[in-house]
């Protein structure tokens, strides 16, 4: 997402940033299920996305459908960004991570063990919303976090 400027005053910080448009789990519920050429195509750019961010030592750690927002409003269009980096995390390559978070249907195996982790854990969270596109449920039907996890 770009950001065009930063504004301040005494109580808040204003940011203007590019308008982007619905969440890919909206564009999802309003098309029904991907194709698989489409999912490919969203597939794609994730994936593109999430190598960027770890080739810059960036793990986002909260990978999912709501945090992907479509770039247009056209339904067609496919073009889209990684956003909410909220859980995100500068890493060192040989650093392992502790942390318990993310959101509960996404979070990889080793971080609902709460073992130490690394940034696979994007990996794995877009293999999860991948399933999604394509089956139009998660891979894990539950209605806890405990049944999912």
């Amino acid at each position: 997402m770009r950001i065009f400027e930063i504004l301040e005053d005494v109580n808040y910080f204003y940011i203007v940033s590019e308008l982007l448009f619905e969440e890919l789990s909206d564009r999802l519920l309003q098309r029904g299920l991907f194709s698989e050429k489409d999912a490919a195509v969203i597939f794609r750019q994730i994936l593109m996305g999430i190598n960027y961010l770890h080739v810059n030592n960036i793990v986002h750690r909260d990978i999912k459908l709501e945090n992907v927002l479509m770039h247009t409003d056209n339904k067609d269009d496919l073009t889209l960004k990684i956003t909410d980096f909220g859980f995100a995390k500068i890493f060192d390559k040989e650093e392992l991570l502790n942390d318990f978070l993310g959101s509960p249907l996404y979070m990889a195996p080793e971080i609902v063990q709460k073992k130490s982790y690394n940034s696979a854990v994007d990996i794995w969270a877009a293999g999860v919303l991948l399933h999604i596109l394509l089956v139009g449920a998660p891979p894990f039907i539950a209605t806890t976090k405990k049944e999912i996890f």
